[in-house]
């Protein structure tokens, strides 16, 4: 009886993404009974894979008619034979251990008898990347040109609260908090020079009893303005003051002030308060 020993198996493997060849190589040399190579002729391989066991489930199966050479080396492209069963695209290289079970004919026919089956220890891994699924980045998830994986939104609870007038704006991971400014002046009545500073504010007297006030910070939004009359009894004849505020805006306002018979006054002393954001 002749027979067959078994060498080695190679898997080549090629990292080519999507270009993997859907076969890998074994070798193997032929010898007879008395352990003499068989050289320089045609024998018959079939070659099964199996799913995870030696006698496990028949995953793919192929024949092989190879002329052997002078030393009785032959060699064959496991995936390129003809096909008896199953499909080499579908073995499941991925999961579990696979083994090669290999049988021969030494006369080239199909009386096939079993060599050996042995565990494939190097899986075909550019066989499973061609099979392998392929992920797109959900949300949350970011997928750098290096093939970094970033969190761009992790799952975590946020708590923001706010008291008063205070306001939270944006959305997560930005949040912007905004608390009101208060800005507060005022001159003494006499005014002089035209132009007075102070409280975060900068008065210029325009005409009598009008003025321009400008915010030295501008406000975000438009703010809550707040003016009144200090003390008219100091001036002769007047014993109360009006103030009007109009056209206020994100960086001032028009500012009037009155003396009781109802015409613009000066050197009225006016206090001012503005709050906003």
């Amino acid at each position: 009886m002749k027979k067959i020993t078994l060498l080695f198996a190679i898997c080549l493997f090629q990292f080519a993404f999507a270009q993997a060849p859907q076969k890998f190589a074994y070798q193997g040399v032929a010898r007879n009974a008395a352990g003499n190579p068989i050289v320089s002729q045609t024998i018959s391989i079939r070659a099964s894979i199996l799913d995870a066991t030696p006698t496990g489930t028949l995953q793919y199966s192929e024949t092989h008619s190879v002329v052997t050479n002078a030393m009785g080396l032959f060699n064959i492209e496991t995936g390129a034979g003809v096909l008896v069963s199953g499909s080499f695209t579908a073995i499941t290289w991925e999961a579990g251990a696979k083994f090669m079970k290999v049988e021969f004919d030494p006369t080239g026919g199909s009386t096939y008898t079993l060599v050996g089956t042995t565990q494939i220890l190097s899986v075909p891994y550019a066989l499973h990347a061609a099979n392998a699924k392929t992920y797109k980045a959900g949300t949350g998830i970011a997928i750098t040109p290096n093939d970094t994986i970033k969190n761009t939104a992790p799952d975590q609870a946020v708590s923001l609260s706010a008291t008063g007038s205070t306001t939270i704006t944006g959305t997560y991971p930005n949040f912007t908090m905004s608390s009101p400014r208060m800005v507060a002046g005022s001159n003494t009545g006499a005014f002089t020079p035209t132009t007075f500073n102070g409280g975060g504010f900068t008065v210029v007297r325009n005409s009598t009893g009008f003025y321009t006030v400008t915010f030295d910070t501008p406000f975000n939004t438009i703010p809550t303005v707040v003016a009144s009359i200090c003390d008219p009894t100091y001036l002769t004849g007047i014993t109360y003051g009006f103030i009007r505020i109009t056209d206020v805006t994100t960086t001032g306002f028009y500012l009037y002030t009155y003396s009781n018979p109802g015409v613009a006054a000066e050197n009225l002393s006016f206090s001012i308060i503005a709050v906003g954001n």
